[in-house]
């Protein structure tokens, strides 16, 4: 009877282990069902965060492509503009180069002005000392004339300025 006690102890403790265990395993497996559920639901939010996202991307392409296209337009009227601040610039210096050279020969200009004043001056000058000169020579030659002419003669009186000889 001892064997049958022992037996059924024995079976009994054996049937307690497996029962023990079995239980372990059915915990082991609700804890890994709630696991694989809880990463599903996380699995799935996630993937309802990425069709956001798509959805969001795909209104954003359009708003970047406009955007392209305005910062394109923009890059051109930029270029534009400095090639055009180029070309005003080279007018500027052309006219700068212009004005320098204008007022280069203004300068010159002036200058001769002012040596053809000078010289008009002086060729002035010495015109009336040749006139003045020549005033003499032919007041020194009438004298000369009239002190070699006969003084009797009308003709020689007039050209000496003695008169016509009737009143004197």
């Amino acid at each position: 009877m001892k064997l049958i006690i022992f037996l059924s102890v024995a079976s009994f403790a054996v049937m307690i282990v497996m029962v023990a265990q079995a239980l372990r395993q059915e915990m082991r497996r609700k804890n890994a069902m709630n696991s694989a559920k809880d990463k599903a639901i996380q699995i799935e939010r996630k993937e309802e965060v990425i069709e956001e996202m798509k959805k969001v991307m795909k209104g954003i392409g359009p708003k970047l492509q406009s955007v392209i296209q305005l910062t394109e337009g923009l890059k051109k009227k930029k270029d534009e503009a400095q090639v055009e601040k180029n070309a005003v610039e080279e007018r500027l210096n052309t006219c700068n180069k212009e004005r320098e050279e204008i007022e280069k020969t203004k300068a010159e200009v002036t200058e001769s002005l002012g040596k053809l004043k000078n010289d008009h001056g002086e060729a002035k000058e010495n015109a009336q000392k040749a006139i003045e000169d020549l005033k003499q020579k032919i007041l020194n030659r009438d004298s000369a004339i009239c002190a070699l002419v006969d003084q009797t003669k009308a003709e020689a009186r007039k050209l000496c300025g003695l008169g016509d000889g009737a009143g004197n």
